[in-house]
């Protein structure tokens, strides 16, 4: 019964742990001889999806693209339906993955009971599926049709709606760290 016990404080620690994981920015890149102060308007141009999407998706790309256009915002960029400078390219991606732990002879093995063809075998367990989550930014130079910049983060999805926007917030508040362009201290 104690074995039990601890088995499910076990599982309900990585569960918490696992949803509450940080965003973490997987790649970034800028163009060496673009210049984005140079830039005042950007657009939405291409959406890329793949994957598990869910039935919330369209609600949760309008909390993503506000996200965007708030940091653009608070580098002086202003968005343009038509003629827009830079143009941004958004691919999202949701997969399914599995977590797992290795099983230890200590705590996992039983207790010898007296059988003689007793083995035991070390291999992976699964506790927990998951959503994981990419989205991925790309800046193009309108005119040139070249890309400026770009970056990715990489999160665990939540499902609980009301958690949704302050982990896309949080995603690309993390992801425009590593834009090239800094918040001017009067908008800090």
């Amino acid at each position: 019964m104690e074995r039990l016990k601890l088995i499910c404080i076990y599982l309900s620690s990585l569960f918490l742990v696992g949803s509450c994981a940080p965003v973490r920015v997987v790649e970034y890149q800028k163009n060496p001889s673009a210049d984005l102060s140079s830039y005042k308007t950007f657009g939405f141009y291409n959406l890329e999806k793949e994957g598990l999407i869910g039935e919330n998706f369209e609600s949760n790309l309008e909390v993503l693209k506000n996200s965007i256009r708030n940091e653009l915002s608070l580098r002086g960029y202003e968005e343009s339906k038509v003629d827009a400078e830079l143009l941004i390219n958004i691919g999202v991606i949701v997969k399914e993955e599995v977590q797992t732990r290795q099983t230890d002879f200590q705590t996992d093995a039983y207790k010898y009971s007296g059988q003689r063809n007793y083995y035991w075998e070390s291999k992976e367990v699964e506790i927990n599926r998951y959503k994981e989550g990419t989205v991925r930014l790309e800046f193009v130079d309108a005119k040139q049709n070249t890309r400026v910049w770009f970056a990715a983060a990489a999160g665990t999805v939540t499902e609980k709606k009301e958690e949704v926007e302050k982990r896309i917030n949080e995603a690309m508040k993390k992801l425009f760290t590593y834009f090239p362009i800094d918040i001017p201290d009067s908008n800090k």
